[in-house]
């Protein structure tokens, strides 16, 4: 299968996991928060108590006060004499020295307008502290007089601004630090947990890093990955053996141009040789215009894959089903023309015609039974039972393959009873015996067996048939899929009569089961709970697979 690349934008996992990345890395008001929480922190005692200190002593000053802006307020982090209350910290001066790149100097506040009574407060001189050139707080000084500053006074103070400006720079690269590292562990946790295969490709096309999706799916070890070219280990041949050449990658062809690039139906090759068919997108990390690395995003399609060849097989056997009756009814009714003086030769077509009718409405039914067992809408009509009776029923339905095949069908006596839809059991039956008929090697024998278990009916249909591959045994019951080898007569179903006797289990609360040894034959077994007529479930609490959910 050919990957199909296309130029443009990205899938919708790569679209998902960028949104995330971006949504957890750019997060400013988490660095608000965690400075905020670092500056609570340092209030008491810290390196702003000793800047404060130190501008009161080197200026001769009665106090000092250093400030932080921190949501919309300033906050005092460290002081020094004066006595100063909380209140201080939001005069006047520390909002008009937030707006100024130089000091600010009031040589007395009565004549400014800017007094405080608490604090008696008659000259001060603030300056700014810029942490990458926006002013974030302020170093001042106090004097109980009025104060003429100097020239000296303001470079002293402007100089002592230096500690806390880098105090405060410190503790915002803490900040940053901090929320980078939260985010890269939610980040990582994201990629980790992303069900797609995710894998970073340095500038030669080497793994740098893989998420366990992508080493699962690959079947490497995230860690063994780490330092292989990519190219070289899982993508350098083409489905049908060809070598891939390097020119011809998207991949690669993304590291060179740094276009974004989605293929479809890709085919990656996993550790152990077997083929990974994927859809995939990348794009190039562009540094000052360079292509620097690439991320990968793919995801394995082969479930995808399955449903479009469920289909195509839906398509042609159904097909086939339909076109051999319908041509022997056409047949039959033609020929009836010309044998119409024969009573036996018209009867003779007359009957191919109503048993070809009767198998075309016969695979009409089983389609419809699916799909409203799959809805939860089949109905049942649950009465007291005898399995033999049931299983006699099954038999006599399919007797005449049987005869055809030089098959004995056994019905072995049983006095167990239950309750359950016997239109439906019979059903069930019908479809396991004729699949053992089928399946029997010419004068073999096909054996129906009921049991009674501790709380439920278990009815075997055992053939001698050449058994299934125990790799086959998971997909049996699978819609339209049939054992590769078919029957030993060549006569092929439709492939959906295990399917439709799991559903009818289902809905009974059971299920079918089948234990299979290749050259030995095959037992299939139906379990259906015991029940009482008042345990009837009604069909609107039926879970979605079909199942009784008491």
């Amino acid at each position: 299968m050919e990957g199909d690349s296309e130029g443009g934008e990205a899938m919708s996992g790569d679209q998902r996991s960028a949104g995330a990345w971006r949504s957890l890395v750019l997060a400013p008001q988490r660095i608000v928060v965690r400075r905020s929480e670092l500056l609570a922190g340092a209030a008491e005692g810290s390196v702003f108590d000793a800047v404060a200190e130190s501008a009161q002593r080197v200026l001769g000053a009665d106090g000092a006060l250093v400030s932080v802006e921190i949501d919309g307020s300033q906050r005092r982090v460290g002081a020094s004499g004066l006595g100063l209350d909380e209140d201080a910290a939001d005069i006047e001066l520390f909002r008009r020295t937030l707006r100024r790149v130089e000091p600010l100097a009031i040589e007395d506040t009565c004549d400014s307008g800017d007094a405080s009574e608490a604090t008696k407060v008659r000259a001060s001189m603030g300056v700014p502290l810029l942490v990458d050139d926006v002013a974030v707080g302020t170093l001042a000084v106090f004097s109980h007089a009025p104060r003429r500053w100097s020239d000296d006074d303001r470079l002293h103070l402007v100089t002592l601004s230096q500690w806390p400006v880098a105090e405060l720079a410190r503790i915002d690269t803490l900040a940053r630090l901090h929320v980078a590292e939260a985010a890269l562990t939610r980040a990582t946790r994201v990629f980790d947990a992303m069900a797609e295969g995710v894998i970073g490709l340095d500038l030669e096309g080497r793994v740098a890093l893989a998420n366990p999706a992508a080493a699962r799916m690959l079947g490497w070890q995230a860690s063994d990955l780490i330092g292989q070219d990519l190219h070289a280990v899982a993508h350098f041949q083409r489905p049908d053996g060809a070598a891939y050449p390097h020119d011809q990658c998207p991949v690669l062809t993304t590291l060179e141009d740094g276009a974004a690039r989605a293929a479809r139906r890709e085919t990656f090759w996993r550790r152990d040789g077997s083929p990974l068919h994927v859809d995939l997108s990348v794009g190039g990390l562009i540094d000052e215009g360079e292509v620097t690395a690439a991320i990968l995003v793919f995801d394995d399609i082969e479930e995808r894959l399955d449903v479009e060849r469920m289909k195509d097989d839906f398509v042609s056997i159904v097909s086939h089903e339909l076109r051999s009756p319908l041509a022997a009814v056409h047949g039959s009714l033609e020929l009836i023309g010309d044998v119409a003086d024969d009573p036996d030769a018209t009867a003779q077509m007359l009957g191919i015609a109503r048993r070809n009718t009767d198998r075309l409405g016969r695979l009409v039914d089983d389609i419809l039974d699916l799909e409203r067992a799959s809805t939860g809408r089949l109905q049942l009509e649950r009465s007291e039972l005898h399995a033999v009776s049931l299983m006699e029923q099954a038999s006599e339905s399919v007797s005449g393959l049987a005869r055809e095949g030089d098959v004995t069908l056994e019905v072995r006596p049983s006095d167990v009873t239950f309750w359950g839809d016997g239109r439906r059991v019979v059903q069930v039956l019908t479809n396991l015996a004729s699949n053992a008929v089928r399946f029997s090697p010419q004068g073999g024998t096909v054996t129906l067996t009921a049991h009674r278990l501790d709380r439920e009916v278990a009815i075997e249909v055992t053939d001698a048939g050449p058994g299934i591959p125990e790799e086959d045994q998971e997909r049996i019951f699978d819609r339209f899929w049939q054992v590769p080898a078919g029957s030993p007569r060549g006569r092929r179903g439709s492939g959906l009569g295990l399917a439709i006797a799991q559903s009818m289990a289902h809905a009974h609360g059971g299920g079918v089961s089948v234990r299979s040894t290749v050259g030995a034959g095959s037992t299939f077994t139906l379990h259906v709970p015991v029940r009482a007529r008042r345990s009837t479930v009604p069909v609107d609490r039926r879970t979605e697979d079909g199942r009784d959910p008491r």
